[in-house]
């Protein structure tokens, strides 16, 4: 039994072996066989690391698990020898039951006590010989796994005999998937990134990257390449990113990345192939920070030119310097701040190369200068000189090729220094002029910076300098204006001259030389008088024929807008029609046209007004100008500019017949009718403005100019009279052929220019005769004048006496040449007077023909009013016989009397058209009478308006009348000024040839007898002074007058007598001026008296009638010698006093008895002043108070100068402006203090006159009694003549306040004319009658109802009767009653009140 167990052990173990064999074996197989397919999956996968590494790990992970859960189990494999015997049972059924039990008995030990069970275990071992128990083992299953496993084996040693580097790569790739054993690659890959980054291996930050790489593969190109790229910064790496290619062409591959960090890693891979790692670095591009442009001026700007930084609004904008240029020389700065340093080539080319590519310069900018900051790097300065305009594109780049992203743009405008913009203003144009001509210059010079000198040149045509004017140092203002007397600068007839603006501005050069620019030139041609005045007159003429086209054109716009007037009354058409847009277009267009029409009348006309004024400047700056054609010429542009504002209101008037808006005063037809009547009157009134142009210049500018051409005739024969007498000296008596060839050359010039002046005189004789015959019909008056002047030349045979001089010349004979020339000259201002006829004889026969107008007139007035009654009478008896034929008889001597004047001045002229009006009525009157029926109505109204006129005619004639006497006393104060004038030049000679006398040895027999001359003179000139004050008589009610007559008297008969006697010194020559500035201030005392513009102002007013014909009285303006001229005469001699008073104050050289004999000379002369203004006080106030007036009451204010606010604002402002200038202590140096000597106040109830008298005494003691020239009695003097200037400003004020006055009065006046006139014209148009003013109506009173009459505070109407005036005289009547039509100041108002109120304070305590 024991060789049973054992053999059950044998077979168990044999069991396990196999067992553990088959697992083995098995998985042995499983992992070659899988290992084997893992490596020819990734032979044809190429598997990745990844993929492999789970390979590998599944593999090991697999084996493991086999080991531990198969094998290892296999090993411990113990059956029990029952289990083996029951599967032997199994297979031997002979030892079924027998074989486990047997074990069982055998393993117990039963069967050594139990021989049954030992007979069984025999048994069994006996049946066990017979089996074999190897049988019962299959083998079969691990002969299997171990054949499978070693063909397996097999093939694997197979493959790695045949294909050993191939199985080891398998092997490897599978087995140690971390190492990097590769496949023999099927593809290939190359990376291409050469091409894209320099051999540096830097690239930008912010610049995309572009990964490139080319497949290999033949016959693949376009297979896939993929890119791993991870980055790193700051030692901190990124994780790989795989992006793949795209493929371009020819195998290349690309994809753009974004590169960040500072280093890049790169690997190409494909299916199979992979390329090694490629390694960049990254760096930020250069990039601009910050730029800023640095402009310091040029030197010679930097004074007014402050340094400026340009900075660009953000970095991308870049630096733009176009608005405001940099100047030219200006030094540049452009600074750059970087985001970090960059190497720049240190090599001078290098660095320049450098620059030209990182400014983007298209030249070669050597001149550009680059500095860098070694303590920053990143910091950049680029300086050079402004000289011309640089664009620059900057581009950084560093040494890498790195280049900025955004290149920044830099336009820096260079511009030169701007020469100067000159501009002569004046002349505006060539001029031809006269050599007496002054001419107005004006440069203007524009500049950026202040010039450093501007002026005028002129020069010859051979570039001979004449006059150079310059302005230096820093001139900012760039105007310059002075005047050019050709007469001082040697200018002669034919000169041409250049006139050049210059200007001098702040550049210079490196050489320090300045430059000049110049103006346009103007050329000035220096004409004869003949030339020049005929140019004038073609302008005048120009000026006069435009005027007459231009009344044509007016009057054929007047036709027109009449004509389309009845047309659309015909038609049942209005204006408002027009207006409200349902009239025709034919009318719309008519209307419109007119007013085009009507609005160019008025441009033309504006543009006569400046050709007018052109010709006023060019004859004053040539010198030509004189009262008559100033006259003339400021009448035409009167009359034009009262044509411009006629034509402005028939325009408006137009504009307002198109409105459609309502009328507030009767109804649209009326509205309509007067409207169109208003533009027919104004449209008339522009016609007879152009009229009075053509009549002026037709008049006025022949003779005015044949007047200069007989002045330059009589100039030139003057002087080649005064030649003519040199020659004569030369000669000497003496024969022609025996002087010398030079005098015997000028003598023939002077026969030449005289033989000249006599063609000049014959060709003007011509022109006279043909201008006589011309004008004849048109203006018989001036045609008689210069018929006059011809008749004058024949009579006096000027021609003969002038052919005779040059014979005689020729001929030698020189005084008989003088002779004859003095003959011409006589003989040519006697043509001048017959010309140019003396005033007072103009106004005289201008007056007589006013007298004889006027009874004309007043009898047309009177058949007119007749008229009038008879009609009324034919009215009421029905019965018109006769009455026509007396109409048509009233009508011809209207017309007779009108043509009497229509020729004269043209205020007779105004008269006439006045009275042409009156015959126009007269014959639509006659025509009334004779239809049938007979229109009563009408015809009334018709003879209303010829009265009407007739009566305006006849206040006309009066307010001329008027004005012509003032013109009369006008004129004879202006002749009697002139006389004073001419006796102080008279004076001024004398004592000039006095003062040769001074320093001679008086006993020279010469000496004595120029001294007996001029004493002679000087007598002479006494007496002329008499004759003047004899042939004056209101000198002699005139104290201030007669003082200073009697002062020249007595004072010249003792020059005279110190002249004759040869005893000449200073004192006479100081007599000798105080005479001559007595005279002179005479003179300017009556000259002041009336101004230009009031002269002018009182020529012009000729249309205009005045409301009260004796206002013209105020303030002696009926006088020659009116009391402000004796004010002015007081403060002359109160000036005159206070200058010696101050020469004596500071003259401390004369003894004491001359010092107290002057001291009493001056005391008595203001002490005379004092009674000279106490009788002009006593004249012109004490003797208008009435007899009745109680003498003890307070003086009253005076009413000789009353004052209103306006002047009285006017003198505050005045005095404060006085109030600035230095006072008397600080003229003598004095400390401010208080004087013991003040001015006299001026309370309410005294007279400015009476504190002058009170004053000039005060003075008077001062300088007699206490001795005192000194400040006090300067001050007081001082304070007397502000105190007569302020009487004198009062006056004047006053007097002007009287003129504006009058004026505005007679603009009412006129006013309410045309209004009458237009409903006159309004009435005509109806037919109705409405009556008129009768002659005894007409007056110049005013409304009673007016403010003035009614204030409460004046009284009531005092001009409504003369009982409330009492026996005050006519004078004080007048000023009284033109001071209640000024407003007067509150405060003045304030103290008479208080004076009346002492009054009755008075009398009540009585």
């Amino acid at each position: 039994m024991k060789e049973v167990v054992r053999q059950l052990d044998n077979t168990i173990t044999r069991a396990r072996r196999l067992l553990v064999a088959r697992r083995v074996t098995t998985t042995l197989a499983l992992l070659l066989l899988s290992i084997l397919l893992l490596v020819l999956i990734d032979w044809f996968m190429r598997l990745g690391f990844e993929i492999r590494l789970i390979t590998f790990i599944g593999l090991c992970t697999g084996t493991l698990l086999l080991v531990v859960l198969w094998i290892t189990p296999s090993t411990r494999f113990r059956p029990t020898r029952r289990t083996i015997a029951l599967r032997l049972e199994e297979h031997v059924p002979e030892l079924r039951g027998r074989l486990a039990s047997g074990v069982e008995f055998e393993t117990s030990g039963v069967a050594d006590t139990n021989q049954l069970a030992a007979a069984s275990m025999a048994e069994t071992g006996l049946r066990m010989r017979t089996v074999s128990t190897g049988s019962m083992i299959d083998v079969r299953p691990t002969i299997r796994s171990s054949s499978t496993c070693l063909a397996i084996v097999l093939l694997v040693g197979f493959i790695f005999i045949i294909q050993p580097s191939t199985a080891n790569i398998g092997a490897q790739r599978i087995l140690t998937p971390w190492t990097d054993t590769l496949w023999p690659p099927r593809t290939a890959v190359i990376s291409r990134m050469d091409s894209i980054i320099p051999p540096h291996g830097v690239h930008g930050k912010s610049i995309p990257l572009v990964l490139r790489a080319e497949n290999l593969t033949p016959g693949d190109e376009e297979g896939t390449i993929e890119a791993s790229y991870r980055f790193s910064e700051d030692g901190i790496v990124s994780d790989w990113r795989t992006v793949v290619l795209t493929h371009q062409k020819d195998g290349i591959h690309e994809r753009v990345i974004s590169v960040d960090g500072d280093l890049l890693e790169l690997v190409f891979r494909t299916s199979d192939a992979r390329t090694t790692i490629d390694r960049f670095d990254i760096l930020e591009v250069p990039r601009i920070e910050s730029i800023s442009l640095d402009i310091t001026p040029p030197p010679h700007a930097r004074s007014w030119i402050d340094d400026r930084v340009v900075q660009p609004v953000n970095r991308s904008s870049g630096i733009e310097v176009v608005k405001n240029p940099v100047m030219q020389g200006s030094q540049l700065a452009l600074n750059i701040e970087l985001n970090r340093s960059m190497e720049i080539p240190s090599d001078p080319d290098l660095k320049h190369t450098w620059l030209n590519r990182t400014l983007g310069l298209n030249h070669n900018a050597s001149y550009f200068k680059l500095d860098t900051d070694e303590t920053d790097p990143g910091s950049l300065s680029i300086r050079w000189k402004a000289d011309q305009t640089e664009r620059m594109l900057i581009t950084l780049i560093d040494e890498y090729g790195l280049q900025s992203d955004v290149p920044v743009s830099a336009h820096i405008v260079v511009v030169p220094d701007p020469t100067p913009d000159v501009v002569l203003l004046r002349p505006e144009r060539d001029l031809d002029v006269l050599p007496t001509a002054t001419i107005p210059l004006n440069v203007k010079a524009v500049d950026n910076l202040p010039l450093r000198s501007m002026g005028i040149e002129i020069a010859r045509e051979s570039n001979q300098i004449v006059k150079s004017d310059i302005r230096e140092n820093d001139i900012e203002d760039g105007r310059f204006e002075t005047e050019f007397n050709l007469s001082e600068s040697g200018i002669v007839e034919g000169d041409v001259l250049r006139i050049d603006g210059m200007a001098v501005d702040q550049w210079t050069d490196e050489t320090g030389a300045t430059r000049e620019t110049r103006s346009r030139s103007r050329i000035i041609r220096v004409v004869t008088e003949p030339e020049f005045l005929s140019q004038m007159r073609n302008e005048m003429s120009l000026i006069e024929q435009r005027s007459i086209d231009l009344e044509k054109r007016q009057s054929d716009i007047r036709q027109s807008f009449r004509e389309l007037v009845e047309s659309m009354q015909s038609n049942g058409t209005s204006f408002e029609d027009i207006g409200s847009d349902q009239a025709s277009e034919g009318d719309l267009n008519s209307i419109r046209s007119l007013e085009k029409q009507q609005s160019d009348m008025t441009r033309l006309m504006n543009d006569q007004i400046e050709s007018t004024r052109s010709i006023q400047e060019w004859l004053e700056s040539n010198g030509l100008a004189d009262e008559t054609m100033e006259t003339v010429l400021d009448q035409v542009s009167e009359s034009l500019q009262d044509g411009v504002e006629s034509s402005a209101q028939a325009l408006q008037s137009m504009e307002n017949l198109r409105s459609d808006e309502p009328s507030n005063d009767g109804g649209p037809d009326d509205q309509e009718s007067q409207t169109t009547s208003d533009v027919l009157e104004t449209q008339s009134d522009v016609q007879e403005a152009l009229q009075d142009v053509v009549r002026a210049l037709s008049e006025d500018q022949d003779s005015w100019l044949i007047t200069r051409q007989l002045d330059r005739i009589r100039s030139d024969q003057q002087i080649l009279q005064s030649e003519t007498r040199r020659l004569s000296r030369e000669l000497n008596g003496r024969e022609i052929g025996e002087s010398d060839q030079q005098l015997q050359s000028s003598i023939q010039d002077a026969a030449r220019r005289q033989q000249s002046l006599l063609s000049d005189l014959t060709e003007l004789a011509e022109e006279l005769e043909d201008q006589a015959q011309n004008i004849a019909s048109v203006d018989p008056a001036a045609s008689e004048t210069l018929k006059d002047v011809m008749e004058e030349a024949r009579e006096s045979d000027i021609e003969s006496a002038m052919a005779e001089a040059s014979s005689q010349i020729q001929d030698g004979r020189m005084q008989m040449a003088d002779a004859s020339q003095e003959q011409a000259l006589e003989a040519l201002d006697r043509m001048k007077e017959s010309m140019t006829p003396d005033a007072r004889d103009r106004i005289s026969d201008l007056l007589r023909r006013l007298s004889d107008l006027e009874d004309s007139i007043q009898r047309l007035v009177d058949v007119q009013t007749y008229e009038l009654e008879m009609l009324e009478q034919s009215e009421a008896d029905s019965n018109f016989d006769s009455r026509d034929v007396a109409m048509i008889d009233l009508r011809n001597k209207t017309i007779s009397t009108t043509s009497g004047i229509g020729q004269g001045t043209q205020e007779e002229k105004s008269i006439a058209r006045r009275l042409v009006k009156a015959s126009d009525a007269q014959a639509n009157a006659i025509g009334l009478l004779r239809s049938t029926p007979i229109d009563s109505s009408g015809v009334r109204l018709q003879e209303e308006t010829s009265l009407q006129q007739l009566v305006e005619a006849m206040q006309d004639v009066d307010d001329l009348q008027t004005r012509s006497e003032e013109e009369m006393v006008e004129a004879e104060r202006v002749e009697l000024a002139q006389l004073y004038r001419e006796m102080s030049e008279s004076q001024l000679d004398i004592r000039a040839r006095s003062v040769d006398l001074l320093d001679s040895d008086r006993s020279a027999r010469r000496i004595r007898h120029e001294s007996r001359r001029l004493g002679l003179e000087q007598r002479t000139l006494t007496e002329r002074s008499q004759e003047v004050r004899s042939n004056n008589p209101e000198i002699d009610e005139r104290p201030i007058f007669i003082l200073m007559h009697e002062r020249i008297t007595r004072i010249s008969n003792e020059v005279s007598e110190d002249l004759t006697g040869a005893d000449v010194d200073d004192s006479t020559l100081s007599d000798q001026a105080r005479l001559a500035r007595d005279y002179l201030a005479m003179a300017d005392s009556l000259e002041n008296e009336t101004t230009e513009e009031d002269e002018f102002e009182r020529r012009t007013s000729s249309t205009q009638s005045e409301q009260q014909g004796e206002s013209s009285q105020d303030s002696g303006q009926d006088q020659i010698l009116p009391p402000i001229a004796e004010l002015r005469l007081l403060r002359s001699l109160q000036l005159e006093l206070m200058e010696s008073t101050r020469l004596m104050d500071g003259n401390a050289t004369i003894d004491i008895e001359q010092r107290e004999g002057e001291f009493r000379r001056l005391s008595e002369l203001q002490s005379e002043l004092a009674d000279l203004g106490q009788e002009m006080f006593d004249r012109h106030t004490n003797e208008s108070v009435p007899n009745d007036l109680s003498s003890e009451l307070p003086t009253p204010p005076s009413a000789w100068f009353e004052e209103n606010p306006e002047t009285t604002e006017s003198r505050t402002d005045s005095s404060r402006d006085s109030s600035d200038l230095r006072s008397l202590d600080d003229l003598l140096g004095l400390d401010v203090q208080t004087s013991s000597v003040d001015p006299t106040p001026l309370p309410a109830n005294h007279d400015p006159l009476e504190a002058i008298i009170d004053e000039m005494q005060r003075a008077s003691i001062l300088i007699g009694q206490d001795l005192n020239p000194g400040p006090p009695t300067q001050r007081l003097q001082q304070d007397i003549i502000r105190r007569i200037d302020s009487l004198i400003d009062q006056a004047q004020q006053q007097q002007s306040s009287q003129q504006s006055s009058r004026s505005s009065s007679q603009q009412s006046q006129s006013e309410e004319e045309s209004d009458e006139q237009q409903q006159m014209n309004q009435q005509q148009s109806k037919g109705q009658s409405q009556p008129v003013p009768q002659p005894d109506s007409v007056s110049g009173d005013s409304d009673p109802g007016s403010m003035d009459s009614m204030d409460p505070r004046l009284g009531g109407a005092l001009d409504e009767t003369d009982r409330e005036w009492g026996t005050l005289p006519a004078r004080i009547r007048e000023l009284l009653q033109q001071g209640r039509q000024d407003t007067y100041s509150n405060v003045y108002e304030k103290l008479t009140g208080e004076y009346y109120r002492r009054i009755a304070e008075q009398e009540g305590g009585s």
